[in-house]
């Protein structure tokens, strides 16, 4: 049943993240800070953000603009 219930948190927040593409540049910058308060580079931390983006909720994100 928690294996279900994942899945559908998953599913869930995908669909927002593919509605609404501020949403998802908030999280990706959260991920992005994580990795640079860590010692990455911005470069490196947007770059991690980006791939987590996807492969967990095959969402595309880059910096706007």
């Amino acid at each position: 049943m928690q294996v279900l219930l994942n899945r559908l948190a998953l599913w869930w927040l995908s669909r927002q993240f593919k509605k609404d593409s501020d949403y998802a540049w908030t999280w990706h910058c959260n991920i992005a800070m994580a990795a640079v308060d860590s010692g990455a580079t911005r470069k490196q931390g947007n770059e991690a953000a980006s791939r987590f983006m996807y492969n967990a909720f095959r969402v595309h994100t880059q910096e706007p603009g």
